[in-house]
């Protein structure tokens, strides 16, 4: 919205890892997920269309670090052709991100997680506090379990 289209970002030149106490919102394009952590793939269902990935980023981040995992970031492998969008759509669309992005992270980041806990108590914890603020609907509690229901009968966990 700041410069004119078409904007080309310039092209990174090393990757960047993060790790605990460092936190950074990915989408979920051209993004690679090895398969022992498949079950973050998980988008929640109920916010904004806008913000399913961003979210679903920073359960990620919060998981990953109790994990003593991290993050990293580096330059896109493909190109992609954008469809037409409203880009003020989509900032209206975002605003429940700007508006609780800090709020969420500070709560995710006060979770008891720990090395040893499961994949599915972590994401239940974060996506317990999402549900207890607001930020997701109450219902997104049992999508989460078919989630991981489905992900045992894939063989994935």
């Amino acid at each position: 919205m700041l410069f004119p289209l078409p904007f080309h970002f310039e092209t990174a030149h090393e990757p960047v890892l993060l790790r605990n106490g460092s936190w950074c919102p990915f989408n979920s394009q051209n993004t690679t997920t090895f398969q022992c952590v498949f079950p973050l793939l998980y988008l929640p269902a109920k916010c904004s269309f806008r913000m399913t990935y961003i979210w679903r980023s920073f359960v990620t981040q919060r998981v990953l670090q109790a994990m003593d995992l991290g993050i990293l970031y580096q330059g896109p492998t493909v190109w992609q052709e954008r469809n037409d969008h409203d880009l003020q759509r989509d900032f209206i669309d975002e605003l429940p991100g700007y508006e609780n992005n800090e709020r969420m992270r500070e709560e995710l980041a006060a979770l008891p997680l720990k090395i040893g806990d499961s994949l599915q108590s972590m994401m239940e914890s974060c996506y317990q506090t999402l549900i207890r603020n607001g930020w997701v609907g109450s219902d997104e509690e049992s999508l989460l379990r078919a989630w991981f229901d489905d992900i045992r009968v894939l063989g994935q966990m």
